[in-house]
């Protein structure tokens, strides 16, 4: 992208896609790979392709703008910023992303992309080795495996203690699933505990969330339960 940046002799490149986001977004007219003008707060397709919001700046080009929208206290980087832009003749290039995208902005959509994440084709395309994603190492014990756990088609992090059944799950770091409980479709945050006998369907539980030993909780794909950080239950 930022070699395309610099080819382009633009001030700004916009990163865009091919997906169509299913809330409302901004799209940009494209010709000849150069931004022609922006669509506001569209919903579905009509024109142009979708911005994934991930852009390079040149920093002269991003001062001004800042300058302008502080001055005249506008807050919005697309209305604003992009529109003060376009109007002024500025140049704007398009690098078209071609893998995976979502646009995560409320809870069922980051529900439905975590889940998503389970599909090992979508993982490839995501975490793919010439994109490598990089951030600080929080390296722990291997998870722990009783004789009595199944799991299926999870992603489970290191440090857990896995004693239960888990299916469909994103288990992060530290997290416990004790003897006798089933969970499916269920986002688990980092050391949470989910007690013997417990059943979870279609739940996100964050931090430190305590679910007590038989509770049976379920929501639904389309509005998953969500059990806030540090609640017992």
């Amino acid at each position: 992208m930022y070699k395309r940046h610099l080819k382009s002799g633009a001030e700004i490149t916009a990163v865009c896609s091919e997906y169509v986001p299913e809330y409302r977004h901004h799209r940009y007219t494209v010709n000849n790979g150069m931004a022609e003008d922006i669509l506001y707060s569209q919903m579905g397709n009509t024109g142009g392709v979708s911005a994934l919001e991930v852009y390079v700046v040149n920093k002269s080009t991003l001062l001004e703008l800042v300058d302008y929208c502080s001055a005249r206290r506008l807050p919005h980087f697309h209305r604003d910023a992009v529109k003060h832009f376009f109007d002024g003749g500025g140049k704007m290039a398009v690098y078209m992303h071609e893998g995976y995208a979502k646009h995560i902005s409320s809870v069922q959509s980051y529900f439905k992309t975590s889940m998503e994440l389970l599909d090992k084709n979508v993982r490839a395309d995501l975490f793919c080795p010439q994109r490598p994603v990089c951030t600080r190492e929080q390296a722990d014990v291997s998870t722990y495996y009783s004789e009595k756990a199944v799991t299926k088609n999870c992603l489970i992090a290191d440090g857990c203690q896995i004693d239960g059944e888990a299916e469909n799950c994103i288990i992060f770091r530290g997290a416990k699933i004790e003897a006798g409980a089933k969970i499916k479709n269920c986002v688990i945050m980092q050391d949470t505990v989910i007690g013997k006998g417990a059943k979870l369907t279609n739940l996100i539980a964050d931090k430190n969330v305590e679910i007590t030993p038989g509770m049976t909780l379920s929501g639904s794909y389309e509005l998953p339960l969500i059990v806030p950080k540090d609640t017992r239950l």
